[in-house]
């Protein structure tokens, strides 16, 4: 939960964890985007930021490349792009051509 957290967070929001809850407000403050999604090597925390930067019309990049998501989600990339996402990173568009 805390990389979740972090995340959101990032994105402007104001975040709580008791316990096993992730308690979330909107803020109403500007989204700072301009940074990678922070995976942590993992898939889940990856695909669930980059759903919502998608969903807010933001470029998705992530700290490792996407390279968390390659085994799990081998088409991410394709599939972001498909829900009008803009994969931000020629790095990972590398790793993901070459895995």
């Amino acid at each position: 939960l805390d990389g979740l957290r972090n995340e959101l967070i990032n994105l402007g929001a104001e975040v709580a964890i008791d316990q096993d809850t992730l308690r979330v407000r909107g803020t109403g403050r500007s989204m700072r985007i301009n940074r990678p999604i922070m995976t942590q090597n993992d898939h889940r925390l990856a695909l669930a930021s980059s759903m919502i930067r998608v969903s807010k019309g933001f470029n998705v990049s992530f700290d490792d490349g996407g390279r968390c998501l390659f085994d799990s989600y081998p088409t991410i990339f394709d599939d972001i792009v498909k829900l009008g996402g803009n994969v931000k990173t020629n790095r990972a568009r590398r790793c993901y051509e070459n895995h």
